[in-house]
């Protein structure tokens, strides 16, 4: 049987996202015009069901009031788990 804390050294983490969930935009090159927008609905934070490492989404605002998000950072919040 494979240690199930080797998966997650090898980066293979079994996520679980929680916390609040937000919208965020981002625009991509379109086939016909420039750019296209594209939304998904995310949610603000993950973490993994075998090593428990947890993460929050770095979200910055654009330039009409939207929110973006350009990566992870460590959740050192001292918050628990909500389900």
């Amino acid at each position: 049987m494979i240690c199930l804390n080797l998966l997650c050294k090898l980066g293979l983490h079994k996520w679980e996202n929680y916390g609040k969930e937000v919208q965020i935009f981002w625009q991509e090159p379109g086939l016909v015009y420039g750019l296209t927008t594209r939304s998904n609905v995310v949610y603000e934070k993950r973490r993994c069901l075998r090593c428990g490492a947890r993460f929050k989404r770095i979200l910055v605002p654009n330039a009409d009031g939207t929110l973006s998000s350009v990566g992870w950072a460590p959740d050192t919040e001292g918050e628990q788990h909500e389900e």
